[in-house]
Formats: structure tokens, sequence, C-alpha cells
């Protein structure tokens, strides 16, 4: 019951709040803060060896040498095969 008030609530706010402003700055008004949030995770920097890296680089590194013993290096065993192709 509580969440059936709330969605009516917002419901009836909404189309008062997307008058006042565009559809599209309606969205982002509120998104703003969640991809700001995430945002600031994403990107922020560790120090690593005197570098500056994001934690999405360093995901991504860890991830692709989790995947490269995983798969049995097929990213390297196959890269004649890939040339070849191209």
């Amino acid at each position: 019951m509580k969440r059936f008030l709330i969605a009516s609530i917002l419901l009836l706010a909404m189309p008062q709040i997307a008058f006042a402003a565009g559809f599209d700055e309606t969205i982002n008004t509120l998104t703003a803060p969640i991809a700001s949030a995430i945002g600031a995770f994403v990107f922020f920097k560790i120090p690593i060896f005197g570098a500056q890296l994001p934690v999405v680089v360093l995901w991504l590194v860890i991830g692709a040498i989790f995947f490269t013993f995983r798969m049995g290096f097929v990213n390297i065993c196959g890269f004649k095969h890939a040339i070849q192709l191209v």
C-alpha cells in the first residue's frame, strides 16, 4: 500500500514538473545525483607506482588478465588467425 501511495504521488507530481521544465531536463534533474555518484566512483583515481589510474582502468586490466588465463591464452594464440581474417 505504501508503494502504491508513493507511486501515485509521483505520477501526479510528474506532469507539473515536466511542464515547468522540458521532459529531458526533468529526467536529467532526477538522475543527476545518481550519475554523479557513479561517475565519482568509476573515475576515482588510485595512485599506483606514481601514476594516477582510474578504477575503471584497473578493473579492465584485472578482467583482461583473468580472462586471458581462464580462456587459455586464446587472445594470444589466435592473433595470427585474426590477422589472416582481416
